[in-house]
């Protein structure tokens, strides 16, 4: 090979690669490839959770505020609607706190009722088995037998 022709491979190889190199990058954003590789990866998923993490947290502290003014806990440790107000709400005087519902004293539970057992009945007789004789596989032997017959015919 001379060097003419090695040098024309070259070149040719050399623009072949710079088109390779066009169309992948002209196919990786044509065919979003990032994306596919965040929903691959869990990135997307992770990012989506995260999303709404942050939306609930920012929610929560609006539903909180809104029940801090109201005179209501946004927890559920306390009684419902007793909690007491914020100490900014409590020294403006604009919140009142609601009114206690009257307690009302426990209703005794009765006893359960004794429902009547039913009559005994007899023992139900277990029916007689027959004997099953165990079947004992076969052994399984190879044998190995050379047959060989002399004779004096020729096949044509």
């Amino acid at each position: 090979m001379s060097a003419e022709l090695l040098n024309t491979l070259f070149l040719v190889c050399a623009i072949l690669a710079g088109v390779f190199l066009v169309l992948s990058v002209v196919l990786y954003f044509l065919f979003d490839i990032r994306s596919i590789r965040d929903i691959r990866t869990g990135k997307t998923k992770k990012k989506t959770v995260q999303e709404m993490q942050d939306a609930n947290n920012r929610t929560d502290v609006l539903k909180t505020a809104k029940m801090a003014q109201r005179g209501r806990s946004g927890s559920l440790t306390g009684t419902l609607g007793t909690a007491p107000p914020s100490k900014k709400l409590r020294q403006s005087g604009e919140l009142t706190p609601p009114p206690q519902p009257p307690r009302a004293e426990p209703v005794p539970v009765p006893e359960p009722a004794v429902l009547p057992q039913p009559a005994a009945a007899p023992e139900t007789a277990v029916l007689a088995q027959p004997e099953v004789k165990k079947i004992r596989p076969p052994k399984f032997t190879v044998t190995k037998r050379i047959i060989s017959i002399n004779t004096e015919e020729v096949v044509p």
